[in-house]
């Protein structure tokens, strides 16, 4: 997140200075970039100068670097902004960015950013396994590089991202109702959700609820992802299914999973990314009418061999450790042009 300081913060007897120096430390924990406007006068000057030496060098290395960081953000997913001013109550909703006192500042960013999910595990493991094929550029000075899932796994360790979940898409929209007039909260705050969608652009009637409801609130619009695929199942290369689902079952087994797999690879990337991975066309049979022709032309055996699906464990999948998908399959998926945008959006947030 990035933060500026009013140089007026500098020069107020009323503010807790315990307040600024906590404010400034995360600066140097590079937990947040911190600024100042303007980036260089005599009141941040003469009051760096007071500090103890330790202290001031500190400092100025959280300032420096929060100027330098602010020059490498992506423009298309800028940093999540606030400017702290001294005031004694926030205006969470200021254009282009909330103001807030320095005690709400302090406050507001020592929590972690809550990444709302349907399932905690499957789609914890879904998203940092995505995450894999996203390059980070963490100091565009010496060119360090990391995948998305390295980040958001060096955050988490940090508790400076912590998932929770509700247990379904009708308690994720619960929780955004529930957060709805709660700045300090839904600021903090991302949603991933499945579309639930049968068929492409069509998402399922409680998946367009939250979409909804996250639109209700302001400036939350980068605060939620909904997947264009119908769940998470839907990301697992074809790749996955032949080199992993297969193997896993005994000789007989295994040949009927063949089979099924060679009727998937059939299907157009459309109807894989919206095919009931779970249940099959059989667990779709009494919604026939939101599926529409995505199937039509389908023939007769590869239906039949899909008729029962995958099973409800695919997800399992992506928990494993170390991670067995490959980043190439799930680039060879066409996957980044979703994914990226995703693991970037958090990454500005945080």
């Amino acid at each position: 997140m990035r933060v500026i300081l009013d140089t007026a913060i500098f020069t107020d007897k009323s503010i807790n200075p315990l307040e600024l120096y906590c404010l400034l430390r995360f600066g140097t924990e590079e937990r947040h970039l911190i600024q100042t406007e303007p980036i260089d006068s005599k009141e941040i000057s003469d009051w760096l100068d007071k500090q103890p030496e330790e202290d001031r060098i500190w400092f100025e290395f959280a300032l420096m670097d929060g100027v330098r960081s602010a020059t490498n953000i992506n423009p298309a997913f800028p940093s999540f902004t606030i400017r702290v001013s001294s005031i004694k109550q926030s205006i969470w909703n200021a254009t282009p960015y909330p103001v807030l006192s320095l005690e709400d500042a302090t406050n507001f960013l020592y929590r972690p950013l809550i990444i709302f999910l349907e399932n905690r595990r499957s789609d914890r493991a879904f998203l940092e396994t995505v995450a894999n094929i996203v390059t980070i550029e963490l100091n565009f000075q010496t060119g360090e590089i990391v995948s998305g899932r390295e980040r958001l796994k060096w955050l988490v360790a940090r508790n400076w991202i912590d998932f929770q979940t509700g247990g379904g898409i009708t308690e994720s929209l619960s929780w955004i109702k529930e957060i709805s007039a709660k700045p300090e909260q839904y600021l903090r705050s991302f949603m991933l959700f499945d579309s639930d969608a049968l068929s492409p652009g069509k998402p399922g009637e409680n998946s367009s609820n939250v979409v909804e409801a996250c639109h209700k609130i302001p400036g939350f619009d980068t605060h939620y992802h909904q997947l264009k695929r119908r769940a998470i199942e839907n990301y697992l290369p074809i790749e996955v299914l032949a080199e992993i689902w297969v193997k896993q079952v005994k000789a007989k087994e295994k040949r009927k999973r063949e089979s099924k797999v060679r009727a998937f690879r059939k299907l157009t990337p459309p109807q894989r990314h919206h095919f009931n991975m779970k249940k099959g066309f059989e667990g779709d049979k009494q919604h026939s009418a939101k599926v529409g022709n995505l199937y039509a032309y389908l023939d007769t055996l590869t239906k039949q061999r899909l008729i029962s699906g995958f099973g409800g464990k695919m997800a399992e999948l992506f928990k494993q450790e170390p991670p067995q998908i490959k980043a190439e399959w799930l680039l060879q998926d066409n996957q980044l042009s979703e994914i990226e945008p995703l693991v970037l959006k958090i990454l500005a947030l945080v």
